[in-house]
């Protein structure tokens, strides 16, 4: 009778075969180790991997092609084919799937096994083949599992290329030439400015979050900024595509160009909506819109804005006056020449700054964003 040997791994030209296990102590039988390592050398192998799959997690399950090769000149059984649960882990996740190996593998063949792994996790486990020539096991490299990839950070988008500096303007929910007269309670949320005029009205009841500045150095400064930006604005090149004309707005979807663009749309006369517009661009996007006469948010109308766009890009520059229709939304700041009145009801998230004339709100909120 043979004495019953298990063989483990050895590496040899780049195939991994048996080592040899005895009852009393364990030594390599497939490799012909120097003698420097104290060592004899033995017989080849009788039966190697050839080919040994790296498993890469994407889609589960994932499978992987083991080849083994009968390197003797008869041909040898094989009892069986099967892979050794050495973890807590429950047995159906690593499963063979599919072999091309039957009873026995004829001399200087070969065949391959799949395995399947079909659970995310951390395996240690080994593919057996048990091989009657000599009684012996072949075990694989240990069948680490796959584990989930990383998921990759979102990009963050380019910086759009915008120039027009809101300055000192960005923290004014409001900022007037003339006066700022309230009915009602408006809230704004964001300071509330005034040059070179002198007369605010209707705060109380209306209230300010941040800071009066009423003929001020602050006010005046700023006023200063609002010229610069609205210069600017009106200044910036519209394609002859992005000229929306006098049609109502209402239902259209305005999208940008690209990540991180900056789109301009004009009209030479006045902009209108009396409905649901959209404006579609990422988070860094800007969107610039040139009215040159009026801009009337007729009532009921709203603004919608989608794919990370914000308020804060936004911007509206208005060549006469800006009329926010009752119970309107709004979003973005507009920097208007003359006149901007909020009518009841009407809310923004931007910023309301007019250069020379009045500013009228009715029972508003305006949020800087």
């Amino acid at each position: 009778m043979l004495k019953h040997i298990k063989y483990g791994v050895g590496l040899f030209s780049l195939s991994l075969c048996f080592m040899a296990t005895s009852a009393n102590a364990d030594h390599p039988s497939c490799i012909t180790p120097s003698k420097s390592m104290g060592l004899q050398a033995v017989a080849p192998c009788d039966v190697t991997f050839t080919v040994i799959p790296t498993f890469v997690c994407s889609v589960l399950p994932q499978t992987g092609v083991y080849t083994i090769m009968n390197n003797t000149p008869v041909a040898i059984g094989i009892n069986y084919i099967r892979i050794q649960n050495n973890d807590a882990n429950p047995a159906s996740d690593i499963t063979i799937s599919s072999t091309t190996c039957g009873a026995s593998l004829a001399a200087g063949a070969s065949c391959n096994i799949t395995v399947s792994i079909n659970t995310v996790g951390v395996f240690n486990r080994v593919l057996q083949i048990g091989v009657d020539t000599r009684q012996v096991q072949l075990n694989s490299p240990i069948i680490t599992g796959c584990t989930p990839s990383p998921t990759p950070p979102t990009p963050t988008p380019p910086a759009a290329a915008f120039t027009c500096a809101l300055g000192t303007t960005s923290t004014f929910a409001t900022l007037a030439g003339t006066t700022i007269t309230n009915t009602g309670p408006t809230v704004l949320n964001g300071d509330l400015g005034l040059s070179p005029g002198t007369a605010v009205t209707g705060f109380p009841p209306g209230a300010v979050t941040g800071t009066q500045h009423i003929t001020d150095g602050t006010a005046a400064t700023a006023q200063g900024d609002l010229t610069t930006l609205y210069n600017c604005l009106a200044a910036l090149t519209c394609p002859l595509a992005n000229d929306i004309g006098t049609t109502n707005q209402a239902g259209k979807t305005l999208t940008s160009a690209g990540p991180g663009t900056q789109n301009v749309f004009c009209s030479g006369t006045t902009i209108n909506n009396n409905g649901v517009l959209t404006l579609n661009g990422d988070a860094a996007s800007v969107f610039v819109f040139q009215a040159g006469s009026a801009l009337n948010w007729n009532s009921g109308a709203t603004i919608v804005l989608t794919g990370g766009l914000t308020a804060a890009n936004v911007f509206w520059q208005v060549t006469s006056s800006a009329v926010l229709g009752t119970s309107t939304t709004f979003q973005g700041t507009i920097a208007a020449l003359t006149s901007i009145t909020m009518d009841t009801s009407s809310t923004m998230l931007g910023r309301a700054l007019t250069r020379n004339a009045a500013v009228t709100f009715d029972a508003n909120i305006i949020t800087i964003p």
